[in-house]
């Protein structure tokens, strides 16, 4: 399986009777906040309105003889348009950082509803490349921190059924793992779904029956006389969203109105139709979503694409465009969860995001800055980690140094050699200097509360809880601080947490399953401490319960910092770089004389980067 990549085509201003001349292509993967942004453009092409009509004519609501022609005809004239420069040379110029293994989500921004009628999937690039689903957002948008449940809880709005069945739907909803019993509000009143937005913490909302959008506000039929717009919830929906409703699934007709009202407040995902869609075709593509989604580990964005192409495969000959039918909006501040984080994936990791496109957001600045930061120092550090963890997949590491050594920034750059590290369990600890005497019993308490058990938890019932978790995934635990923990006690934990738990997890010899362990040393702590064994090298009597001390951070000096920015000049502002002595020289003589996180702070500082506007977006961990 490949990275996962998100790529955003910002329209800018402009339509297709005038063309296009303000786009922005932006590429983001799950490794990095931000990667490469590319102004560029596309000429008119007025006759894609008129193609597309003809398209839409032949195919629904019943397919004519004809639809292939007019499919062909429509391909023929979207891949030319985008073939058009030099949109076409800026494309590939962004693909040539993805591969045809990578997920990659493409966000089309834009207003327009003239681009988001259209067929995308007959654009070359979605054959060429098999793991791309695509999704539409509106220029603006904000990260939303919401909290999250302990199991997924979902609203079921049931509403207008005249003429179609409902109850297939109802039953997918009710055999979903690891929900709570879903509420089912099946031709309720305004005021009662109202209620239920306000007083209650959601995660999905979902709606099935009838609906429509009229100029261009979208309508849901709650029964067969009354009608609802989501501006008359909005309230109702800001406060469920801000507290964690994550996904609305309008399983109806006709919802681009709808999506586009729920997007204007922030919503992270929506998947609704973009016309009339048949009861056959609603009904088997909510079964294998749902089914792909909530059952087989995948993606929501891939989940969507196995239900869409299950749609052509099964009900291509009755329905043969019905797979164009359900699309995503996402707001592309939030990431795409799989089910499980739907309830865990912690907000912390993800950035918040108030962007408009057209104007390429601070960080396009100093990426180029990170990507070279990655490169300095700690490369002892990091090739001894890689020889362990690319043949082990269960291990203790120690990083350790002086204070201000840029322990947590070699943690960083450790997590992303973590195979599967994007999907990793992180369990983090900071450890806290308090009476030895209530020492341990503190310690057990916090990790069993972080890994969620709660009342006092056994030590056998917190190792046995980190072990379920390693059945499928990986789980990495971070211990910062070590120098803060009483020396007995550190070999205390070794050998009544981490040795049972690997005894516990030794049969873990699959990818994507594994276990890790950082401690965090920022006092030199563990130099003056022989509790605890460790080794140094990989020998072949090694044993995963054997903590791995990797070297100790040590200062940087004027030659690391010159052999440093002469083989990043492509990466660094000539500020830092016209003068490679004089920023050396600064650099060393405002860091405590190479102290790595200090020497950081001052790069920064060269760079007209403030370090602090960064701090969390750059160590996530």
């Amino acid at each position: 399986m490949g990275i996962g990549k998100l790529i955003i085509i910002n329209f800018g201003s402009g339509n297709l009777n005038l063309g296009f001349n303000s786009i922005t292509l932006r590429l983001e993967d799950d490794n990095k906040s931000y990667q490469k942004a590319l102004p560029t453009k596309l000429p008119e092409k007025p006759e894609i309105v008129d193609d597309y009509s003809k398209w839409l004519d032949k195919c629904f609501p019943t397919p004519s003889r004809s639809w292939k022609t007019a499919s062909q005809a429509f391909s023929n004239t979207l891949n030319d348009w985008l073939k058009s420069e030099p949109f076409y040379s800026d494309w590939n110029k962004l693909l040539s950082y993805c591969t045809h293994k990578d997920q990659i989500r493409v966000i089309f921004q834009t207003e327009l509803w003239e681009l988001q009628q259209i067929p995308w999937q007959f654009w070359d690039f979605f054959q060429i490349y098999p793991q791309a689903e695509m999704a539409f957002s509106l220029p603006e948008y904000e990260f939303i921190n919401s909290p999250l449940n302990k199991k997924i809880r979902i609203l079921a709005i049931i509403g207008d059924s005249t003429g179609i069945d409902l109850e297939p739907d109802k039953g997918v909803i009710k055999q979903l793992p690891n929900v709570e019993e879903p509420l089912f509000l099946c031709q309720r009143p305004r005021s009662e779904i109202s209620t239920q937005l306000w007083q209650e913490n959601w995660d999905i909302l979902f709606f099935a029956g009838h609906s429509k959008t009229e100029q261009g506000t979208g309508r849901i039929y709650i029964n067969n006389h009354e009608f609802l717009t989501i501006e008359e919830l909005q309230e109702g929906l800001k406060t469920a969203i801000n507290r964690g409703l994550k996904l609305a699934i309008f399983n109806s007709c006709d919802g681009l109105g709808l999506a586009r009202s729920l997007a204007a407040l922030n919503i992270p995902q929506v998947i609704v139709m973009r016309q009339p869609i048949p009861d056959k075709v609603a009904q088997d593509f909510l079964k294998h979503f749902l089914r792909a989604f909530s059952q087989n580990g995948q993606t929501l964005y891939l989940a969507v694409k196995e239900a869409k192409n299950r749609l052509r495969e099964e009900l291509g000959n009755e329905f043969p465009c019905a797979n164009w039918l359900p699309v995503i909006y996402q707001n592309p501040a939030m990431i795409p969860p799989t089910w499980e984080q739907l309830r865990r994936i912690p907000v912390e990791q993800k950035m918040p995001t108030t962007t408009d496109l057209s104007s390429p957001p601070p960080q396009q600045s100093y990426d180029k800055l990170h990507q070279a930061l990655q490169r300095l120092n700690y490369t002892h550090q990091v090739k001894l980690f890689r020889t362990f963890v690319e043949q082990h997949p269960i291990g203790a590491y120690l990083i350790h140094g002086e204070e201000d050594s840029g322990q947590k920034w070699l943690l960083n750059r450790l997590m992303k050699q973590v195979p599967h590290w994007t999907n990793a369990k992180v369990i983090s600890v900071t450890i806290n200097r308090i009476s030895r005497a209530t020492y341990t019993k503190a310690l057990w308490q916090e990790l069993g509360g972080r890994v969620g058990l709660i009342n006092q938890p056994s030590q056998t019932q917190i190792i046995d809880k980190v072990a379920q978790l390693c059945q499928n995934r990986t789980v990495v635990l971070i211990f910062d601080r070590l120098d803060e923990m009483p020396e007995e006690c550190m070999s205390q934990f070794m050998g009544q947490f981490w040795l049972p738990l690997v005894k516990s997890v030794s049969g873990v010899t699959q990818s994507p399953s594994g276990l890790l362990m950082f401690l965090i040393d920022h006092s030199g702590y563990v130099e003056e401490s022989d509790c605890v064994d460790f080794a140094e090298t990989l020998s072949p009597t090694w044993e995963p319960h054997i903590p791995v001390k990797l070297p100790k951070i040590t200062l940087l000096c004027e030659q690391d910092l010159t052999f440093w920015i002469e083989n990043a000049l492509d990466d660094l502002p000539l500020k830092l770089t016209a003068k490679v002595e004089e920023s050396v020289r600064y650099i060393l003589e405002n860091s405590d004389g190479g102290l790595p996180q200090a020497a950081i702070y001052r790069i920064c500082e060269l760079c007209d980067c403030n370090w602090y506007d960064w701090e969390k977006v750059w160590l996530k961990y």
